[in-house]
C-alpha cells in the first residue's frame, strides 16, 4: 500500500529489488555454509541494519498519507478477506480472523526500520497515520468477521506492545508466537467453535476433546 504503483495483486511490492535481490550476492561461501543455521541470517539482518544506521545508508521516508488508509489498499484488503472465507466455507471450514498486534512506539519504528532497504522505495505515513492505518485494518478485519458470520479475535491484548514480544513492528519472537498461540488456543478452547469443533469430530471424540482440553500453556 505503501510502495509506488499499488496494484491488485501486490506485483509493485514483490517485484521489487527488496523481495527479489540479485542472487549471486546471496552465494556467499558464508550464506552457503551457514544456510541452515537461523541465528545466522538473525545476525547478519541485524548487523545490516546496525551498520545501515550508523553509515546512513537507508533513511525512513514519512510523508501524510491522512488518518484513513488509502482507498486502494483497503478495497483490496476487503475483497482478499471476503475471498478468503468464501473458499473456506465452500470446503466446510469455520474461519477466524484475527486481528494483528503492532508495536506502537516511533522510537521502537525508527530503531528497527532506519537499516530496511526497502527504505529507498516505500514512503511511511507520519507514524501516527501509520498507527492509525493498521487500527483501520484490524478493524476491517472485525466488521468481513460480523459480515461473513466468521469468528474474530483481537490478538491485540496479548502481546500488549512489549519490545520482547516483537522482532519489528509487526512480526513476532519466540515469545511473541508462545503469547499468540495461546490466545488462539484460549479461543478455540471455549465459546461456540469448541462445541462445533466436538459436533465435527463425533466419531472420534476422545482425540479431539482430549487436545481441547489441554491447558493453553502459550509454549
Amino acid at each position: 500500500m505503501y510502495w509506488p504503483d499499488f496494484q491488485l495483486d501486490y506485483s509493485n511490492m514483490y517485484s521489487s529489488e527488496p523481495f527479489v535481490p540479485y542472487h549471486a550476492s546471496h552465494f556467499t561461501v558464508t550464506n552457503v555454509l551457514f544456510q541452515h543455521l537461523q541465528i545466522y541470517w538473525i545476525v547478519k539482518k541485524r548487523l545490516g541494519i546496525l551498520l545501515d544506521t550508523i553509515f546512513a545508508r537507508t533513511t525512513i521516508r514519512r510523508e501524510s498519507y491522512g488518518r484513513t488508509p488509502p482507498t486502494a489498499g483497503s478495497d483490496v484488503f476487503v475483497r482478499n478477506l471476503r475471498s478468503f472465507v468464501s473458499l473456506a466455507r465452500s470446503g466446510g471450514i469455520r474461519v477466524v480472523l484475527a486481528s494483528q498486534p503492532l508495536h506502537r512506539s516511533e522510537d521502537y519504528f525508527r530503531r528497527l526500520m532506519a537499516g530496511s532497504r526497502a527504505n529507498s522505495l516505500m514512503v511511511f505515513p507520519l507514524h501516527d497515520e501509520f498507527v492509525q492505518h493498521h487500527i483501520a485494518f484490524n478493524e476491517i478485519l472485525r466488521e468481513v468477521a460480523e459480515e461473513t458470520g466468521a469468528y474474530f479475535l483481537d490478538n491485540d491484548p496479548a502481546l500488549a506492545g512489549r519490545d520482547e514480544h516483537f522482532v519489528d513492528y509487526i512480526h513476532y519472537t519466540q515469545l511473541g508466537v508462545d503469547q499468540l498461540a495461546k490466545s488462539f488456543c484460549e479461543f478455540l478452547a471455549s465459546g461456540p467453535l469448541n462445541a462445533w469443533v466436538k459436533r465435527r469430530s463425533a466419531p472420534a471424540p476422545d482425540s479431539v476433546s482430549t487436545e481441547l482440553a489441554r491447558p493453553c500453556t502459550g509454549s
